[in-house]
């Protein structure tokens, strides 16, 4: 992984705080979302795992995924849409 130097860096916090009764994702494209983080110069990206609600947005058999959510969208987000190989920072955002 590069270093990247405080002077540059751009970081954005991707946070989601949703509802159970809210539909999230539906129209979510990892690929694009990067696309335009690049366009903008972004080289962090700090997305999150779990909300304040408990809710996890990813797969897991120990908690529970966002009842309006039907895929692995932090799956998706770190593999999908390639965060590591386009050269991100991205470390997780994980709400107790």
């Amino acid at each position: 992984m590069s270093k990247i130097a405080y002077d540059d860096l751009r970081q954005v916090h991707l946070d989601f705080h949703t509802p159970g009764f809210v539909k999230v994702g539906a129209k979510f494209d990892a690929a694009a979302m990067f696309d335009t983080l690049e366009a903008s110069e972004v080289n962090g990206l700090c997305f999150f795992a779990t909300c304040h609600h408990g809710y996890s947005y990813f797969d897991t058999r120990t908690g529970v995924r966002h009842p309006g959510l039907d895929f692995d969208m932090f799956g998706r987000a770190a593999a999908g849409g390639g965060a590591a190989s386009r050269g991100f920072s991205s470390p997780t955002s994980v709400s107790t």
